[in-house]
């Protein structure tokens, strides 16, 4: 049960579930928040098939329901076992989301820091079950894109541009300490609330602010598109540079940098929040944490309160890791590999899956 065709986060997620209890056997019935819609489109074709074959698919009417949503969006049936799968942020759940929680029978968590944070709030147990990706989609060995414009050297970040992804932290820290004379650029696959042209100009409007912020004459290249560009061909353009960023306020996952990972990839990332079930000092770096502070800038989302917090990165951290990545090079490929390797071993869709199907039979009997 969730947003199964959606450009989302959770989609993504529902669809990880769902294609990696299909390979490892198990009957799925869909009951989808998104009807079926040209997100179809963006789609691998292969994709597109075995979700068409399982939309006609009927379960048990006493089969457990898995809830992959927010959970106002939770639909609890008398007759299941109901569970709910949510990622969250900060460092306490909002309260709004405790009731529909309470009502499931278990609560899922992307991560182990959701766990610790769902567990302050909530009597329903609680399991840390994780997100897939499909490592045979995110692979190194794909012909990589031809980016126009790139330097030798290049940084990644792929996000939607809120507060929560520091997008001031990450473009303050890049543009003071690299220059025009340094053989990098720093390449941005973001968008805002919609992919109109005002949206995109005040994307770059944005953006030249926080250059001119460190005051800088000879600011290093920035590269971004705020395009929405196909699930399948996101692996192209991740091949295509050398190290990823990612750093964030608060992951309840990370599913971009993991797919960084699966692509052999390594990611610098904030030592805080759900991305370090999987990026640690041997496969990737970690930013400091300059303090934990209040959540701001989130008005657009309802269930971001001031009373909440997260981590804020340090800018000087950031920096210096970035600088240390630029020159060395050969270590960021080795550590490419080992983060391979993490994706592959312990996050693909059937790993995940091969986890939940013995979580489902824990609950059945069977």
């Amino acid at each position: 049960h969730g947003q199964v065709v959606d450009p989302s986060g959770y989609s993504e997620h529902c669809r990880s579930v769902i294609f990696g209890l299909y390979q490892i056997g198990v009957d799925v019935e869909l009951s989808n928040l998104s009807p079926f819609s040209s997100t179809l489109k963006y789609l691998p074709p292969e994709y597109v098939e075995v979700l068409n074959e399982i939309s006609k698919t009927k379960v048990s009417p006493n089969a457990p329901k898995i809830c992959i949503t927010t959970p106002e969006f939770y639909a609890p049936e008398k007759d299941r076992y109901n569970i709910g799968f949510t990622a969250w942020e900060t460092d306490r759940l909002p309260r709004e989301w405790i009731p529909y929680m309470e009502s499931m029978d278990e609560i899922w968590a992307t991560s182990s820091f959701c766990k610790e944070v769902y567990k302050k709030d909530l009597t329903k147990p609680v399991f840390t079950i994780g997100e897939g990706v499909d490592t045979q989609l995110f692979n190194p060995y794909v012909k990589a894109a031809k980016i126009l414009e790139a330097k030798k050297f290049v940084f990644f970040s792929m996000f939607q541009w809120t507060w929560r992804k520091a997008p001031d932290i990450l473009i303050k820290a890049y543009a003071s300490e690299f220059s025009i004379h340094d053989d990098v650029c720093l390449l941005l696959r973001t968008y805002g609330s919609n992919e109109s042209i005002a949206e995109h100009a005040r994307l770059k409007h944005t953006i030249k602010s926080y250059v001119e912020s460190v005051k800088k004459k000879d600011a290093p290249l920035i590269l971004y598109t705020s395009k929405y560009i196909p699930h399948q061909n996101l692996p192209q353009l991740i091949c295509a540079v050398d190290c990823g960023i990612s750093p964030s306020r608060g992951e309840g996952f990370n599913r971009p940098a993991l797919e960084m990972m699966a692509c052999g990839k390594p990611v610098i990332a904030t030592n805080w929040s759900g991305h370090l079930d999987f990026i640690n000092e041997e496969n990737g770096y970690l930013i400091d944490v300059e303090d934990f502070v209040p959540v701001i800038n989130m008005n657009h989302i309802p269930w971001y309160k001031p009373d909440m917090k997260w981590a804020e990165p340090c800018i000087a951290s950031l920096r210096k890791l970035m600088r240390h990545v630029y020159e060395h090079p050969e270590e960021v490929r080795e550590k490419g590999k080992r983060a391979r390797w993490e994706a592959v071993t312990k996050w693909d869709n059937i790993v995940i899956a091969k986890k939940i199907k013995k979580r489902l039979e824990e609950v059945t009997g069977k």
